[in-house]
C-alpha cells in the first residue's frame, strides 16, 4: 500500500512517518516555498521520497513565487535536506525534444518550463 503525504492536507500520521510526498503544482503558489520543503522534510521518514514540480517562467496571477532558472530549484531542494535522484523537464512547446535538448531549453529563457524532480530525504 502506498503511503503518501500530500503537501496541502492535514497530517493523519505523526511527523516523520511518511514514505512519500507529492508537491505538484503548488510551490509557485506560495510566498515561501522553502517553508513547504522544510515541512515535507519533517513529515518524511529517513530516506523518504518527494515528487516536486516547479513552474518556471510561467507568469500567472496566482503564481506568487517566480522560479527561474532550474538551478534555483535544485539548490532550494538540496539546501533543505534532499538529494535529487531523478529529474525531468516539460517544455511549453508543441515540439518534441529529447532529454538533453529539454535540459538545455530548461536553463535558457526561451520557454516556460515545468521542472519535476524526485528528491530523497538526506
Amino acid at each position: 500500500m502506498f503511503d503518501f503525504f500530500l503537501g496541502y492536507m492535514i497530517l493523519k500520521k505523526p511527523w516523520g512517518e511518511y514514505n512519500n510526498c507529492l508537491l505538484v503544482e503548488l510551490l509557485e503558489h506560495v510566498e515561501n516555498p522553502v517553508y513547504y520543503l522544510q515541512g515535507v522534510n519533517t513529515a518524511l521518514k529517513r530516506k523518504g521520497n518527494a515528487l516536486l514540480t516547479f513552474a518556471l517562467r510561467m507568469p500567472q496571477a496566482d503564481h506568487i513565487y517566480n522560479f527561474s532558472p532550474v538551478s534555483e530549484c535544485r539548490l532550494m531542494v538540496n539546501n533543505n535536506g534532499f538529494d535529487i535522484i531523478d529529474e525531468d523537464y516539460f517544455i511549453s512547446s508543441f515540439k518534441e525534444y529529447d532529454h538533453p535538448q529539454k535540459k538545455e531549453l530548461a536553463e535558457s529563457s526561451r520557454y516556460g518550463v515545468v521542472y519535476a524532480c524526485v528528491a530523497r530525504k538526506s
